[in-house]
Formats: structure tokens, sequence, C-alpha cells
């Protein structure tokens, strides 16, 4: 089955404002999901990791995973939108760089997400 997963956008692009207005923060709602559902596999299609503290990150994801019996998958990216950027306070120019030291390992994958 193949997972569904949520995007995020701290402040939806002006363009696309119809689209993602109503976009709701995915880890909650990730974490609804995996209350109602049993089988659906759970995911973020990309988080904006400069934009979050990673260790909140780790510790939310790292519930949502158990929580969800091993559903969860986590798609992180460094973001495109300078004006989020900007709204938050957060260092747009350095962003993969942040990302890069938050994350170094984030190519490793727990055993569960590989089926083992």
């Amino acid at each position: 089955m193949r997972p569904r997963v949520l995007p995020e956008h701290v402040l939806p692009p002006g363009e696309y404002g119809p689209t993602f207005g109503g976009v709701y923060e995915p880890l909650v709602t990730l974490g609804y999901l995996a209350a109602v559902t049993e089988r659906l596999r759970l995911g973020t299609s990309v988080l904006v990791a400069p934009l979050r503290d990673r260790f909140v990150i780790a510790k939310q994801v790292a519930t949502l995973h158990q929580l969800s019996k091993g559903r969860m998958i986590l798609g992180v990216g460094v973001g495109w939108n300078a004006q989020e950027f900007d709204a938050v306070g957060a260092d747009y120019a350095h962003r993969s760089a942040i990302t890069d030291e938050a994350y170094p390992r984030a190519s490793m994958r727990s055993p569960s997400a590989r089926g083992g």
C-alpha cells in the first residue's frame, strides 16, 4: 500500500493560497490519522527541516513511529520559499548547511522502514 503523505507550508505561497491555504500542521495531523487507522502508512512529503527544532522533530517523529506501530515515514527537505523563512526569522541563505548539520545521517532508515 502506498503511503499517504502530507506537505508542510508555514506560509503558503500566494499563488497557491487556495490550494495550500488549508494545509494542516503535518505531524499533528499524522498523530490523529495514526489513532484512527491501523494499516495506512503515514508520512510527510517534505518537512522543512530548517524551520523546526531538530530535537523536537526527533521526539515527535519517534512518538508517531511508536504510536503508529512503525507506519511513520519522514520526508525532510531544505525548503524553497524565502518568505516562509522570513516569516519565522529563519536563515534562508544557509538552510542547506543547517539541514546537513541537523541531519548528518538522514539517509539512514530505521529497521522497520526497511521491512526488517
